[in-house]
């Protein structure tokens, strides 16, 4: 979903305090890397945000089990399961 400045969208991220990410280890680190580009794009006009922080400063809560499952990667080898797993994004 691309998210645009001065939108309905926008303005509701804006006074978001926080995002709750439900079963997060299963998901690539390609799916935050793009959360926290589309924020930066949504909120580069927002003075409250933390320009420097990851996600504009918004407060992310991510839920599931990290020990129990890594993302899915039809017949990906262990090497590219690891490396998408959110500990190794740059996030």
């Amino acid at each position: 979903m691309c998210y645009k400045k001065h939108t309905h969208i926008s303005r509701l991220l804006e006074i978001t305090s926080i995002i709750v990410w439900d079963e997060a280890p299963i998901n690539n680190r390609c799916c935050f890397e793009a959360l926290n580009r589309s924020l930066r794009d949504a909120l580069s006009g927002c003075v409250s945000c933390h320009h420097s922080l990851p996600f504009k400063g918004k407060t992310i809560l991510f839920g599931g089990d990290f020990s129990q499952i890594l993302p899915v990667i039809p017949e990906g080898t262990q090497d590219e399961i690891i490396h998408a797993s959110l500990i190794n994004s740059s996030l």
